[in-house]
């Protein structure tokens, strides 16, 4: 082999070796959009960046072939603005709560998922094939905060983060504000609150408001008063609401589309509220409520009870018409629930059978939405 042909395949191996390197680091980084199409009904924008070394074609044993000296990669990027995601006519409602006031001593939502990162929490909500993050975040949220990541990963806001949890399962957060007992200020409170959420710019905007302890305050309301509230917060911008009737039911006047209720003793299926909400045209969501339900619930079943429990809980969703939450790792009060030794109640530290709670989460979905 003559040195020009020699230096020709020279060049193409190193061009291709450098295809090769970019491509890898593209696709591990996110970079490449790895074939997914850009989701139904968002905005997606590309942005091609090209490296050259060279220019034109190179000739081997008289091939002409394209440049070895030069590579294109086409970075995806979802910049949807879109109002909401859609949840479907079998939706999974799954409850993770990595960002929280409550139990801490934090004026603006922190980190309260010890020993998980956010990479960790975006693969979960990926693995379980959520349509709602029900209740991702409690209280005020600092955007620029700083969660925690792998020992390989960039940086990442809690802006970033709350995308990229959307964007794991294409579905939609519900963030928490709470009702809190009637005084002059206390609605307007609330309202504030909510404006604040979505003045954060989580892209897709989160579409529907989740407002706990309905059930313990909204009955110290005149109806006037709830009726006046839910208009200032559609004027904002919300296009609907999930309120908490566990321990009660208080009418909602037909705003709260979704509406959860607790499970009843004996963790088969909804307590008596259910009938108020069905009485409205809501959608009831069933859950355990934090802490003491989910404390008791732990403390007083085997983890084989437990998981008896949440089978028959998702087998029982049709004929009871309601929708179940899985209760996937959610923070508890510090030294208040002996069951918890991390602090958390957390599906992947519960096992039976060989396999853990989210493993069977991951069944009872498959199985029964």
């Amino acid at each position: 082999m003559n040195r020009n042909r020699r230096s020709q395949l020279d060049k193409l191996g190193l061009g291709l070796l450098l295809i090769l390197v970019i491509g890898y680091f593209a696709y591990q980084n996110g970079l490449i959009s790895h074939g997914q199409s850009c989701p139904s009904g968002d905005t997606c924008t590309s942005t091609t960046v090209t490296t050259t070394l060279c220019s034109g074609t190179s000739t081997v044993f008289g091939q002409s072939i394209l440049p070895y000296c030069e590579t294109t990669t086409i970075i995806s990027t979802h910049t949807s603005t879109s109002s909401s995601y859609t949840i479907g006519n079998n939706p999974v409602f799954i409850r993770l709560r990595p960002l929280d006031t409550q139990y801490t001593s934090c004026s603006k939502a922190c980190w309260v998922m010890p020993g998980y990162t956010a990479q960790d929490v975006v693969r979960m909500i990926s693995n379980l094939h959520a349509t709602v993050l029900e209740r991702y975040t409690s209280g005020a949220i600092n955007p620029s905060y700083q969660v925690p990541v792998c020992s390989t990963c960039s940086t990442m806001t809690t802006l970033q983060f709350l995308d990229a949890s959307e964007q794991a399962c294409h579905c939609p957060i519900w963030p928490r504000v709470t009702m809190s007992a009637a005084t002059s200020t206390s609605l307007t409170n609330l309202e504030n609150a909510a404006q604040a959420l979505l003045n954060l710019g989580v892209s897709p905007q989160f579409p529907i408001l989740a407002i706990d302890l309905w059930a313990k305050y909204a009955g110290g309301y005149t109806q006037a008063q709830i009726v006046g509230m839910f208009k200032a917060l559609n004027a904002q911008g919300w296009k609907g609401y999930d309120v908490n009737q566990c321990g009660g039911y208080v009418s909602s006047y037909g705003y709260a589309k979704y509406q959860d209720v607790c499970a009843d003793k004996a963790d088969t299926g909804p307590d008596g509220a259910i009938s108020g909400v069905h009485s409205e045209g809501a959608t009831a969501l069933v859950y355990y409520d934090f802490p003491g339900n989910i404390c008791n619930f732990i403390t007083n079943n085997s983890p084989a009870q437990q998981f008896a429990d949440w089978t028959t809980m998702a087998q029982n969703q049709g004929a009871s018409s309601y929708w179940l939450v899985y209760m996937v790792v959610q923070p508890l009060p510090s030294g208040q629930c002996a069951a918890s030794t991390s602090g958390l109640y957390d599906s992947n530290a519960i096992s039976s059978g060989g396999k853990t709670q989210f493993q069977l989460f991951q069944s009872l979905i498959s199985q029964y939405g």
